[in-house]
């Protein structure tokens, strides 16, 4: 049985790692501006509700933003209410950005998260063919809007703290 504590208490520790590890993505001196500073999320994370965000100030395209979230041991955001996306949205506005890719996706003729969670909170504005545009952005004052994957936008990513 001590075997299996220490086995996962080495996953845990070798999983959570890269989160802590980069942190310093948000280069904006009015970052502290936003409420959400928390000691259960890594130095430049921002917690809402039980998760940490991280708004990220390099452009890339949505695969590639997504593919810097999981390095940080995170994903692209999901947002689950109201109160998580203006949460976000002050973040962006904060930074004096317009639109970050967030991790709502399209395929198999439905929207979902890349996060796994169910997309049962949108808040569209701008819903082109989602067949040809199947990448979801928050823009800075007005909702969600979605376009081609290609596009490199500026991102945030979401992370879970003390999974372990």
């Amino acid at each position: 049985m001590a075997t299996l504590w220490f086995l996962f208490a080495v996953l845990c520790i070798a999983t959570a790692e890269p989160l802590v590890e980069h942190t310093k993505e948000l280069q904006n001196p009015q970052s502290d501006n936003i409420e959400g500073r928390s000691a259960f999320c890594p130095d430049g994370w921002f917690s809402h509700g039980s998760r940490c965000f991280l708004y990220v100030n390099n452009p890339l395209d949505w695969h590639n933003a997504e593919d810097h979230c999981r390095s940080l041991g995170g994903s692209l955001a999901s947002i689950h209410n109201p109160q998580e996306n203006n949460f976000l949205k002050q973040m962006v506005q904060l930074a004096g950005q317009s639109d970050v890719w967030i991790g709502a996706f399209y395929l198999q003729s439905r929207w979902r998260w890349i996060d796994g969670n169910g997309l049962y909170y949108s808040n569209w504005v701008g819903l082109s063919t989602a067949t040809s545009y199947p990448c979801a952005y928050l823009r800075r004052t007005t909702g969600w809007a979605n376009t081609l994957c290609t596009t490199n936008r500026r991102f945030i990513c979401v992370a879970t703290p003390g999974s372990c």
